[in-house]
């Protein structure tokens, strides 16, 4: 009996971690310098880190790994430890705005909360580049 006890506590565990979406969702005021590490590439883009700062505002560090102009598109989805959706954010770059060859910069993504108590419930966050 204790044996089959462990086994459904660990399905259970497993069942638990399995619906977690994306990264580790951790607000700047729980991090040694603020930021989070994401290092996740796409179409060019390049996102390096992130900061999440009460009530609304993630700041994100994007890098143009091309050599040319860049235009950016970035979009976030938030998630509780069940994998539902708890917010999103987006930002596009404005006209003239776009990321010059190899370009860092700090980008404000206004958040949007789906949920009452978006900072206790979100666990993960996805970037989505474009």
């Amino acid at each position: 009996l204790s044996a089959i006890t462990d086994k459904l506590q660990a399905l259970y565990q497993t069942g638990l971690t399995d619906r977690q979406k994306g990264r580790d969702f951790i607000p700047a005021w729980r991090t040694p310098d603020g930021w989070l590490q994401v290092q996740q590439q796409s179409a060019g883009l390049r996102a390096l880190r992130v900061s999440f700062v009460k009530p609304g505002t993630a700041w994100l560090m994007l890098e143009n790994t091309t050599q040319d102009l860049r235009p950016f598109f970035v979009e976030m989805e938030f998630y509780d430890a069940f994998g539902e959706v708890t917010g999103r954010a987006s930002v596009e770059s404005e006209s003239l705005g776009e990321l010059r060859p190899g370009e860092v910069r700090r980008v404000l993504v206004p958040m949007a909360p789906g949920h009452p108590r978006f900072w206790d419930v979100t666990k993960g966050f996805s970037v989505f580049l474009e």
